[in-house]
């Protein structure tokens, strides 16, 4: 267990180093426009950062509900190990679930907010 924990570790700090410099290298942070950033405004800005955040908890959530099918597949009929991987299945589904539903949300109300209804 403390494998996995060390290497998705590693793994999330790999991912927080390289998407940003991936994202400098293109010219593009967040989806802001690095040449004149003064062309975006605050919802599109706040509305990138969010898209950018809503991935990198969608990919969380695989990871956790793939962890917890791997402690599922290792517990080998043992009662308390299949127990605490259907639990943490259980909890990485609601957590996606929740993921999902409040990006949502978000972008309802960024979509909102851009152009009021009336």
């Amino acid at each position: 267990m403390k494998f996995f924990k060390n290497f998705f570790l590693l793994i999330l700090i790999l991912l927080l180093i390289l998407i940003p410099i991936s994202k400098l290298y293109a010219w593009d942070v967040f989806g802001i426009n690095v040449d004149n950033p003064n062309k975006e405004t605050i919802l599109e800005i706040v509305a990138a950062i969010i898209d950018f955040l809503g991935k990198v908890a969608g990919v969380l959530a695989m990871i956790f509900i793939v962890i917890a099918g791997l402690r599922y597949m290792t517990a080998q009929g043992n009662p308390e190990l299949i127990h605490g991987a259907k639990s943490a299945l259980l909890a990485a589904i609601i957590g996606g679930i929740i993921v999902f539903l409040s990006y949502i949300i978000v972008y309802w109300l960024n979509a909102l907010l851009r152009h009021p209804l009336g």
